[in-house]
């Protein structure tokens, strides 16, 4: 079975393209701890998760996302970037259990996601040394606090039991200027990752309803930078590359 190992602003992805009916026998045996292995940095491929591009009724393709703990997710930002660039059309509509989000290459910024999150943003008290923060769902649920210096936050203390009571990805930020913010997440199913792309856009959210920021903001991730374009809908854009490909017997 043929892969692509790609990383996407350094949150890395195993991605199968199962468009084919030769590819169900894979999928079928694609179990928990199978991804586990594959996911795994010392005895398999390492990935933070694993990307199935299938087909779809209601869309141009589908995404499965199985995270590097063998669980599910319902939607993942960056993973929508790579298969953009997998695919290569122009225009695409990417079915997820979060929702169908439309995409495409911008020559400028690359792999370029609509991403669809709820307006609804709600304030949450969460304690410790924070005052509050907001949950956000961008096709998965976020909690998204701001703080006055990411680098030096322990955040795998802080964020952990966050992310056990509200059961969401838990998103620390901080405003450095009027277009630029510096951010660290802490997934689900994962732990803090390099980048997150729903993540990213769940603090673009706060930054256009609770902050009133509008136009393109520059975000730094651990492994990178995302331009966000906050308007009716807030847009994900940056770079996704081909680390390898790749052949399971």
């Amino acid at each position: 079975m043929k892969f692509i190992k790609y990383s996407v602003t350094g949150n890395d992805f195993i991605l199968f393209d199962v468009r084919d009916h030769k590819s169900d026998q894979f999928v079928k045996h694609l179990s928990p701890s199978k991804s586990v292995q594959l996911c795994h940095r010392q005895f398999g491929i390492g990935a933070d998760g694993i990307l199935l591009v299938g087909n779809s009724k209601v869309a141009d393709v589908s995404m499965a996302i199985i995270n590097s703990d063998g669980s599910e997710a319902s939607m993942c930002g960056n993973g929508l970037r790579a298969i953009l660039d997998h695919v290569g059309k122009e225009r695409l509509s990417i079915e997820t259990k979060g929702g169908t989000f439309i995409g495409r290459i911008d020559s400028n910024l690359g792999p370029l996601v609509e991403v669809s999150c709820n307006d609804d943003v709600k304030r949450v008290v969460v304690g410790g040394d924070f005052v509050d923060g907001h949950y956000v769902v961008c096709g998965v649920p976020h909690i998204v606090i701001m703080v006055e210096d990411v680098e030096d936050l322990d955040v795998n203390f802080w964020a952990r039991p966050l992310r056990e009571r509200f059961d969401a990805n838990i998103n620390f930020f901080q405003i450095v200027s009027d277009n630029e913010i510096v951010m660290r997440t802490y997934e689900r199913g994962v732990g803090e990752t390099l980048a997150c792309g729903s993540g990213a856009s769940a603090v673009g959210v706060v930054l256009r309803d609770i902050f009133g920021k509008t136009g393109s903001v520059k975000a730094k991730l651990k492994g990178g930078e995302v331009t966000l374009i906050l308007d009716k809908t807030i847009h994900l854009c940056g770079k996704a590359d081909k680390i390898f490909f790749g052949n399971l017997d």
